[in-house]
């Protein structure tokens, strides 16, 4: 835009330029008589300082924001020089879309320093000529460190290669886009990163260089990870939960077939001579019985249902009092290291139990060293944080007390790492075990509100982790067992009540050649029935826990209120938590865990009878 002025700032000549940008002809400007200047410049102030400018007549470029005749306000930067005392010119330039595009890259270039992700480039050579904040921020070097150097600066050594590979798709005119890779950064820390490189063009259109965009995901990627690992951990959870409620239902009704099996052999066997050939058949018979009834027990471990007697017990002291034991187990060429906590808190669990876990687990071990090694228990307090309880499901923040018991053995691979608590799962060879050493212990210790975990490494060896709550309490008393009474013939009368016929049959036979009446109820209301028709002149009620339509206990409830001085044991082939419900455990409640022999059945029932 060109344009003459005389002395008093009227407007002599302008140029079409001047004409198209102001919106006004300079005819027009003329026959109204406009005050251009005034009008480009409402503002007082600035009106001022463009009057001052072309008076000075410097020469040098200033900027002015003007309006033009549509009342835009548009930026201008211009020039005046003074022609001689009645005229002056003034060159101007309208610079508004330069200036949006100054305060665009302005505004870019905050960004781009601000920004928390690493935005670099770099020449075709893999030399960085610019580095911003984000970078910094996330690679650990300042700018000046960096400027001019080679990209691989921040490279592990095996990811080299992705440099040159990243380039020759520049170089092409391709796009790299959210690639995730691995990053090194100063202080030697390995990050990930999801990373996205651009060709960098002149105005020609020529590559002459590549930005990246990296932003660190290492967080995010352990979170994928945990969330990965805590998903199929909860589905190892559930999956063992199904499996522990089949086993515990068919471990039920097994306990009712084996109490007829055992019971009925064992009657046998009382009434035959040692000479009976039939004897030794009914012998094998009974032996094998024993061994169901302990894969019975096992099952009943792994699905937590067998019966528990917890107790404050001092981890340490079980496993003092194993010494003898630990070293018959595992033989002489097997090293046993013990790292017993000197302040280890208490637990409440049922001691039987855990000796239970630490025999199966030592003996695993020794499976594990079949040319020797070193067996180490090891025992600490431990507190559960929130970190690990993300990491793992079924873990639960606190104080625990830590069981770990390491062998140097041949380890276990990843794969069968996520069967090895399943039961009737074993690698051992056909014959040399049943499977249900580890489902065992990993039920005791669910059951026990512990949690188990194994770390091992094909070669290096094994370490099962065992985390037990920590419980506040005193270690309770050991029980003084008193001797057993020689088994003999009883007297009195018997109610016996049970819905499971088989049960209820060997049942009777027992009691019935241990010399007491005995009258029989295949329910609760039968019972009600018999206990009016003989107006209490029972002695002892023997009942089962779990029966249709009434309960055990609800039925004891009702015969107490009706003969208070009557007897009470309970029998279930149920498990503590179907029955803990019911009331039965209960201090001062006799109960006898189906199967049970006949000779236990005597006995107990003696007991109860006694007082």
């Amino acid at each position: 835009m060109i344009s003459f002025f005389d002395a008093d700032g009227r407007l002599m000549l302008v140029n079409s330029e001047w004409e198209r940008t102001r919106g006004w002809t300079l005819k027009e400007i003329q026959e109204q008589n406009l005050d251009i200047l005034a009008e480009s410049y409402p503002d007082p102030k600035e009106l001022q300082r463009a009057r001052d400018f072309l008076t000075a007549s410097t020469g040098e470029w200033a900027d002015f924001k003007i309006t033009v005749k549509d009342g835009e306000v548009i930026d201008t930067t211009w020039a005046a020089a003074r022609l001689s005392d009645a005229t002056c010119v003034a060159i101007g330039q309208n610079i508004t879309e330069r200036k949006r595009a100054d305060e665009n890259l302005s505004r870019l270039a905050a960004i781009v320093e601000c920004s928390d992700t690493a935005i670099i480039s770099q020449t075709l050579d893999g030399n960085i000529t610019s580095w911003n904040h984000g970078a910094e921020r996330i690679y650990g070097y300042s700018e000046s460190e960096v400027i001019g150097q080679s990209i691989s600066i921040i490279a592990p050594k095996d990811r080299l290669e992705e440099f040159s590979l990243f380039l020759d798709k520049i170089r092409c005119g391709e796009r790299v886009e959210h690639f995730e890779t691995v990053r090194q950064t100063k202080d030697g820390r390995l990050i990930d990163i999801s990373l996205t490189i651009s060709a960098i063009r002149n105005k020609t259109g020529q590559i002459v260089g590549a930005s990246s965009i990296a932003s660190d995901v290492t967080e995010r990627k352990r979170t994928e990870e945990a969330l990965r690992q805590s998903g199929e951990q909860l589905q190892q959870a559930q999956k063992m939960e199904s499996v522990g409620r089949l086993a515990g239902g068919v471990a039920h009704d097994f306990n009712n077939l084996l109490t007829a099996i055992t019971g009925y052999t064992e009657l046998t066997l009382r009434k035959l001579n040692q000479s009976d050939p039939l004897r030794k058949n009914l012998e094998e018979v009974k032996k094998a019985a024993e061994r169901a009834s302990g894969l019975t027990r096992q099952l009943l471990a792994f699905s937590r249902k067998q019966v528990m007697q917890p107790k404050v017990i001092d981890l340490n002291a079980i496993i003092s009092e194993m010494n003898r034991m630990l070293p018959r187990l595992i033989g002489e060429d097997i090293k046993i290291e013990k790292r017993l906590a000197a302040d280890l808190g208490r637990i409440e669990a049922d001691p039987g139990q855990i000796e239970q876990v630490i025999v199966n687990l030592v003996v695993n071990a020794r499976d594990a060293m079949p040319q020797g090694g070193t067996l180490t228990v090891e025992t600490s307090n431990v507190i559960m944080d929130e970190e690990l309880v993300r990491k793992y499901v079924s873990v639960q923040p606190g104080a625990h007390i830590l069981l770990a018991i390491s062998d140097t053995g041949c380890g276990i691979d990843e794969e069968t790492q996520r069967y090895i608590f399943e039961p009737f799962f074993t690698t051992k060879e056909l014959g040399k075990g049943t499977g249900l050493g580890l489902s065992t212990v990993f039920g005791i210790v669910k059951q026990s509100k512990g949690s188990i975990w194994v770390n091992s490494e094909v070669g290096k060896g094994t370490t099962f982790c065992i985390y037990l709550p920590r419980v506040d309490a005193q270690v309770d008393a050991p029980e003084v067992k008193a001797a057993l009474k020689k088994i003999a013939k009883g007297t009195g009368t018997v109610l016996l009540v049970e819905d499971d016929d088989l049960v209820r049959g060997i049942a009777r036979t027992t009691l019935e050649m241990c010399g007491y009446k005995v009258l029989e109820a295949a329910n609760g209301g039968e019972a009600l029935l018999i206990i009016r028709e003989h107006r209490c002149k029972i002695d002892l009620m023997l009942t089962d826990v779990i029966m249709p339509r009434m309960s055990g206990r609800t039925l004891v409830q009702e015969v107490a209120s009706l003969c208070p001085e009557m007897k009470m044991l309970y029998m279930s082939g149920y498990t503590d938590d179907v029955i803990m419900p019911h009331g039965v455990f209960q201090e001062g409640l006799a109960f006898i865990h189906k199967p049970f022999t006949p000779e236990a059945l005597s006995r107990k029932v003696r007991e109860v009878l006694e007082g």
